[in-house]
């Protein structure tokens, strides 16, 4: 009911806090896209910064199931469907 107050003070009063109104949810909407901003770039970093260590992980993982997965396909104990090397 802020806008009724300005009538009284006639059409510049109104003016004025439409004006005020919409700076402030102005304001608001751009302090919201900022956080998003700020969320994604959080996101960004943290994947930056941990990226090398993950792929690292996976990389070790991955070397050290080769001997287990190459002793499968020689003794040919590959699961069904895959050729083997003694065919």
């Amino acid at each position: 009911m802020a806008a009724l107050g300005t009538l009284e003070k006639g059409w510049w009063g109104l003016l004025a806090a439409v004006v005020k109104g919409s700076t402030t949810a102005l304001g608001n909407a751009f302090a919201t896209l900022v956080s998003g901003l700020t969320w994604c770039v959080q996101i960004a970093v943290f994947l930056v910064w941990f990226g090398p260590y993950i792929m690292g992980l996976m990389q070790l993982v991955m070397l050290s199931l080769f001997p287990f997965i190459l002793g499968c396909l020689v003794l040919g104990n590959a699961p069904a469907g895959e050729n083997t090397v003694n065919e």
